[in-house]
C-alpha cells in the first residue's frame, strides 16, 4: 500500500543539511549563517556573550563551488532561498539541471518515484546565493490512516531548578555529561567527550525527528538507527557549528519507519572538547502534524 504524503520543512540551520566546504564562516570561502534579528555588529566574538540568535536564518554565499546536500526518502523537494540565473545548478541523484530561481524558489523536484534521493546544490559564478529551507513530501504510514504526536524531553527539570536525565535516555562513555546548561530555559543533555554517546529506544512509530541546540563550539558527530530505514542506511555524519546560539535546531529527522519494529538511535560525539546535545526527540504515530 502506498504511504501517506506528508510534507515535512527542514530549516537551513538544520545540521541534517550537508554544507561544503564549511557550514559558517566567510562569505566567500564557505557558507554563512544570518539571522534577520542578529546584526553582525552585535557579535561578541569573545563569547563573554551568548550570541544567542534572533530571527529567522539562512545560509549565503559568493564562494564559486560551495555547495549543499539534502538525502530524503520521498516523492518531492522543493528548496527555497535567492539566486542569480544560471549561478548555480542542482543535480537530484546524480542529474543536472541549470539553476533558474522563481522568486524565493531555488528549484523543486515533484512526481518522483517512492524511494531513497540525494539533492545537491552547487553554485557555479561568485554571486550571492541564499538559502532559507527545504519543503519534502515523504511518506508516514499507509495512505489514509490518521496521524498523532508523541514528544519526549532528555531532561527532568524540577521545580527547584535541579535537573537529571530523564530514564527514556541513555548515555555511555567517559564523558563527561550534564543535564545542567540552561535546565530552566531550554534543557538539553550534552556531552564534550570524544566518542561519548547518547541514546534510546522507540517502537510504533513512522517519523522520528531530535531536536537539540548549535553553537560555535559544537562540531561533528554521528547518528546511527538500528534496524536501518529511509536514508539511514548507515551511520551518517553531521556538523551542528554556527556563530550564532541557536535553540530547537532539527539534528536528526527519519522517515519511512515500520511500526511493528523497536528501533535504537545512537548519537556519538566526534570532536573532543565540543558539544553534542540534545533537548527532546518528536515520534509521529500512525495514526498529527510535525512537531511544534
Amino acid at each position: 500500500m502506498a504511504p501517506n504524503a506528508y510534507n515535512i520543512t527542514v530549516l537551513d540551520q538544520s545540521p541534517t543539511v550537508v554544507y561544503s566546504p564549511y557550514r559558517d564562516g566567510p562569505l566567500d570561502s564557505s557558507w554563512r549563517i544570518i539571522y534577520s534579528n542578529s546584526p553582525e555588529s552585535t557579535y561578541d566574538a569573545t563569547h563573554n556573550n551568548e550570541n544567542l540568535s534572533s530571527g529567522t536564518s539562512l545560509h549565503s554565499t559568493t564562494l564559486s563551488g560551495a555547495s549543499l546536500k539534502i538525502d530524503f526518502k520521498g516523492t518531492a523537494i522543493y528548496l527555497y532561498g535567492t539566486g542569480s540565473a544560471d549561478a548555480y545548478t542542482t543535480s537530484l541523484d546524480g542529474k543536472d539541471t541549470s539553476g533558474s530561481p522563481s522568486d524565493d524558489l531555488l528549484a523543486s523536484y515533484t512526481g518522483l518515484d517512492y524511494a531513497s534521493h540525494s539533492l545537491v546544490l552547487t553554485t557555479t559564478q561568485n554571486s550571492q546565493l541564499n538559502f532559507t529551507s527545504a519543503l519534502l513530501t515523504v511518506g508516514i504510514g499507509e495512505a489514509g490512516a490518521s496521524i498523532n504526536k508523541t514528544s519526549i524531553d532528555a531532561v527532568n527539570v524540577a521545580s527547584d531548578g535541579s535537573s537529571s536525565l530523564n530514564s527514556y535516555f541513555t548515555t555511555f562513555g567517559n564523558g563527561p555529561f550534564s543535564t545542567d546548561h540552561d535546565a530552566t530555559g531550554y534543557p538539553r543533555i550534552d556531552t564534550t567527550g570524544d566518542g561519548s554517546k547518547i541514546m534510546f529506544e522507540f517502537s510504533s512509530a513512522s517519523a522520528l525527528f531530535v531536536y537539540g541546540t548549535t553553537n560555535y563550539d559544537h562540531e561533528i558527530y554521528s547518528v546511527s538507527l538500528n534496524p536501518t530505514a529511509g536514508v539511514s542506511t548507515s551511520s551518517r555524519t553531521f556538523n551542528d557549528t554556527s556563530r550564532w546560539f541557536a535553540y530547537d535546531n532539527l539534528v536528526y529527522w527519519e522517515t519511512d519507519l515500520n511500526r511493528s519494529l523497536t528501533y535504537q538511535v545512537t548519537f556519538m560525539n566526534l570532536a573532543e572538547g565540543k558539544y553534542m546535545d540534545i533537548h527532546s526527540v518528536c515520534f509521529i504515530v500512525v495514526g498529527a502534524t510535525m512537531c511544534d
